[in-house]
């Protein structure tokens, strides 16, 4: 099941990146830097987009791979 595992460490590792965008972001609201906090804002897009398990549980190419492993 390595297509499963795959999933798995992904999930775990955007998941560590979301919550670090959102700690980041928090920081520079704190901070009261506005670039900051635009920066941080779209990090934490960002790794929400990524993180939705849609985005790549329906990629074809990494199911590919996983399937000729």
């Amino acid at each position: 099941m390595p297509f499963d595992q795959a999933i798995w460490a992904l999930e775990g590792r955007l998941e560590t990146f979301f919550r670090e965008a959102q700690s980041e972001l928090k920081a520079a609201q704190e901070e009261g830097r506005p670039e900051k906090i635009t920066q941080a804002n779209e990090k934490v897009r960002l790794m929400s987009r990524a993180s939705s398990k849609y985005t790549w549980i329906t990629d074809e190419a990494l199911w590919e791979y996983f399937r000729h492993k």
